[in-house]
């Protein structure tokens, strides 16, 4: 697993696993727009504002954030140290930027 602090490895593994998650993304969002018996679709998308390809996907983003305590707390649940789950929750934008919407 690529350390989270490694810019480098965090960015080769981006590379490898981004494209495949856009086109799986892609393809379920073509075949949701040849059903049109539903008007709107919900996709959950982590650290989606985050991405710089965030911009423009979709018509309207609704962003939900649990309370830093929460993080942690369900970090720990999935056992993570509480250090290195105060460093995955540093390297994601905060809230108040996430409610702002994506950069472009």
């Amino acid at each position: 697993m690529a350390d989270i602090d490694d810019d480098a490895a965090r960015a080769d593994l981006n590379t490898i696993v981004h494209p495949r998650v856009r086109s799986a993304g892609a393809g379920w969002c073509a075949d949701f727009e040849r059903r049109p018996a539903y008007r709107f679709a919900i996709v959950t998308i982590p650290l989606f504002f985050e991405s710089a390809r965030a911009a423009g996907l979709f018509d309207r983003a609704v962003v939900t954030a649990w309370a830093h305590s929460a993080q942690v707390a369900r970090m720990a649940a999935r056992e993570f140290s509480r250090n290195e789950a105060e460093r995955r929750i540093a390297a994601q934008i905060r809230p108040r930027r996430r409610r702002a919407g994506p950069t472009t």
